[in-house]
Formats: C-alpha cells, structure tokens, sequence
C-alpha cells in the first residue's frame, strides 16, 4: 500500500479537513517541515490509529449505478471492519512543503521492512446484490462484526444519497482466516458463485456456491506450492491452473467441476515456468492445447500438449522480432529468421492433430 497527496496547505491543516487518505500522521509532522524544504520521517502507525481507517468507493458495474459511499457510509463499513492495526507497523513518511502547497508521500512497512496494509478486493454483482472480500488474512479479522468472509450488500437503484444500501451488510460466507480471496466469478449461466482462494502455503483452492442461499457446492483443491507461477486463466466457466503442474478442469450441467487434464513437471521442465502466460487454450474432449508467451516474449512462444497420459508435446519457437516494430508490413518484412526448439515429445506430430 502506497498513498500519495498534494494539496493546499491551508486545506489540510483545516479542522474540516476529511480525506480518503490516513494522513493524520503528516498533518502531526507538517509543523516539524520548514517551508521549502524536504523531510522524511519514519513513526509507528498504531500511535494515531488503534485501527485501520479503511477507504472505499463505488463504481458502475453490470448496468447498476452504485451512490458514491458517504461520510456516514465510510463511518457504518468501519465500525464493521475493525483491523487492528499491528503493533510493528511503521510508516515513511516524506513531506515536500512550499509556502501554500503541500506533498505527502507515505508507506507502511513491517519491522522487516516489507510493505504492508494492502487489502486487495474482489467484487461482482448479481441482480442488485454485490458480493465482495476483502483480503485481511495478514492480520487480525477476530474484530469484523461478521467474521471474516464474503460479504453481501445490497445496492441502491440510481444514485441515492442515502446509506441504507450499507447497513445491509453481512458475511454471507465465513472463511478460515488463512485464506485469501484469489477471484471471484459468476458462473456463466448466473446461477452460482466461483472463488478461487490462495492459502497461507500458496496453495490454490476453487469453492462453487449457490447464489440462492450462499451454501457451498463443491470445494477442491487446485494445488501449487509456489506462489511466483501459481496462476489460473478463464475461457468462460472452463478453468486452467498454471503452477506446479498444468491442470484444467470443466463444470457439468450442476456446475461441479472435474479434472479433465493434467501435467506435472517432465524432468527439468517446470510445466508453471514455461506456460504461466497462456494465450490461448482449447480442449477436445482427450487432449489440451495450450500456447503461451514464451520466456522471451513478446518475441517467443510455447507450445503444448496434454492427454490423459500427461504432458505429451512441449515446444518453445524464437523469432528475431527482438527490437520496436512502428508498421506491421515492416514486421512481416522482418519475420524472416526462427528457431523451433521441441523440448519434450514422446508422440509423433502427425498424432496431434486436432480436428
């Protein structure tokens, strides 16, 4: 988490001054700053607030035009989420100040020196519901009113200015406090919600629920220990999961999901190395082809191939693309040298093809 600001001194230092922005500690520390001058500071976060003063805004999704939250709003969904703020918690803080103007630069950090505080969100709506997380699985959620999970609000219809859309708050699904909200999908038919979590040893997990009631439907798990090639990619409600192994799996006309394919690492192949940047992927019912940027990219790609018996083909393509292109025709022009590096294939090309 990084917040920046620049304003009016006078604004600031105003006794009416609200912002979006935790800035309380600049505002201790501006008097301590000469004018024309720069100065950095380093203080404990928890001496100016006991917890985290969350921010949040709204914005049009889905055709349904949320009110901007309003002061009281901001007020109700704190007194919800309260996160302690941890006790090693500090800030740098820079200041930039001029005789009328002011900069703030700000970022908290841990005593390892490691940023911290940043609570990413995840967020779709269904009908005039919104269904939300928000990742505090770092820190204390014992004091979320609800517990921590996915909350439920219901939103207003055109732009009302008042905030009873947000007193309708409430943890429609209680999750473990390891777990962090990865995304989050309806299903393509509208009728279940698909969450893809991350736990605290990077291992993924996909959770089905139904949008009548918020039960769950399935939970499985999805694998991976590291967390640099742990990714996942959507074509629709099919899924594809990139990290230790190459996996791909498909719902049924419930919604459940099965593992059709998948491929752990060839010998020195690290399947999640060579293909975390899918581009493309298309399964026939036996096999999965699956092309990615290369690790050259742009100017280099992956190609494979994956049965029921595991990985079956494994190629990387180099062109001399390696430079800015301005026209297209030039790069045509330009295509004129490639290397075809296979690096694994156990079947010949001809029992590749794909109708």
């Amino acid at each position: 988490m990084y917040y920046g600001y620049t304003g009016r001194l006078d604004d600031i230092m105003s006794d009416d001054f609200t912002s979006a922005m935790p800035l309380e500690p600049a505002k201790d520390l501006i008097n301590k700053t000469p004018e024309g001058r720069t100065k950095s500071f380093t203080v404990l976060f928890g001496d100016y607030y006991e917890y985290f003063p969350l921010s949040f805004y709204t914005s049009s999704t889905n055709e349904v035009s949320m009110a901007n939250i309003s002061e009281e709003g901001i007020e109700i969904l704190n007194d919800y989420f309260k996160i302690p703020v941890p006790d090693d918690l500090k800030v740098d803080i820079t200041i930039d100040r001029t005789e009328k103007n002011i900069r703030v630069d700000m970022g908290p950090h841990d005593r390892e020196g490691n940023y911290a505080a940043d609570f990413g969100s995840y967020a779709v709506v269904s009908g005039n519901k919104l269904i939300f997380a928000l990742n505090f699985a770092d820190y204390d959620t014992s004091h979320i009113k609800g517990g921590y999970g996915i909350y439920t609000m219901d939103m207003p219809e055109g732009q009302q200015k008042d905030d009873k859309w947000v007193r309708s708050i409430k943890t429609a699904i209680p999750l473990e406090p390891n777990l962090s909200v990865m995304d989050m999908k309806l299903s393509e038919d509208g009728e279940r919600l698909v969450v893809i979590y991350i736990d605290e040893n990077s291992a993924l997990r996909l959770s089905v629920y139904s949008l009548d009631d918020m039960a769950p439907m399935q939970t499985i798990e999805l694998g991976g220990s590291n967390i640099y090639y742990s990714s996942f990619f959507w074509n629709g409600d099919n899924l594809l999961v990139t990290n230790d192994a190459i996996s791909y799996f498909e719902p049924d006309d419930q919604g459940i999901y099965s593992l059709m394919v998948t491929a752990s690492a060839v010998d020195e192949y690290d399947m999640g190395y060579y293909l975390r940047y899918p581009l493309r992927f298309a399964f026939d019912g036996e096999r999965l082809v699956i092309v990615s940027y290369g690790r050259y990219s742009p100017v280099s790609w992956v190609t494979a191939v994956l049965d029921g018996y595991g990985l079956r083909y494994l190629s990387e393509c180099y062109t001399n693309l390696n430079s800015p292109i301005v026209k297209s025709d030039e790069a045509i022009d330009r295509f004129d040298t490639y290397s075809w590096s296979i690096a694994y294939s156990d079947v010949s090309p001809l029992e590749l093809t794909i109708n």
